[in-house]
């Protein structure tokens, strides 16, 4: 009995080393490739738009390849953030947890006036988001906003603000 187990064992292992060495490892890795999940992009998410003072959340995610980017995306937590130019947004890392799992995430704080591009890079890949920052509005005075419920108003309502925006291109 003892001789007839360990001739399984020796079986098996022939078996396994036949497997590995007449095995052709080069059509597992075009399966390997198919099925992917190798970063291959990096988008950034969120409001365009922010006034001096405040701030906006941004979200990162990146892009897979393969059978695994259609089900799948990467949350890129290993992301970098900068700011084209510091002294119209700052960011700052947003506080995780644990219900944050799904994105890479930045808080943006409007500085001054102007057009800033933020970026995240992940293993190589570079997302972009432009976000212009604008002066704070002063809250609508009722004729104003009177205006803007008569025929044309509205475009005139915007273009009385147009010079409060002060946004530098």
């Amino acid at each position: 009995m003892r001789m007839m187990a360990q001739r399984r064992a020796g079986g098996a292992t022939l078996l396994v080393l036949v497997c590995l060495c007449g095995c052709d490892f080069s059509s597992l890795t075009a399966l390997s490739d198919s099925f992917g999940g190798h970063l291959i992009s990096v988008s950034i998410s969120g409001d365009t738009l922010v006034a001096v003072g405040d701030t906006v959340r941004l979200r990162a995610a990146g892009s897979l390849d393969g059978l695994i980017g259609i089900l799948s995306y990467d949350p890129v937590h290993d992301a970098r953030w900068s700011s084209s130019y510091t002294k119209i947004a700052v960011g700052q890392p947003a506080p995780r947890s644990p219900d944050d799992t799904l994105f890479s995430m930045i808080i943006v704080r409007g500085v001054r006036p102007g057009r800033v591009t933020i970026q995240a890079t992940a293993r190589g890949y570079t997302g972009e988001h432009v976000l212009v920052v604008h002066r704070q509005l002063p809250p609508p005075s009722m004729d104003r906003s009177a205006r803007a419920l008569e025929p044309g108003g509205h475009d005139a309502l915007l273009r009385s603000h147009e010079s409060e925006l002060n946004v530098v291109p």
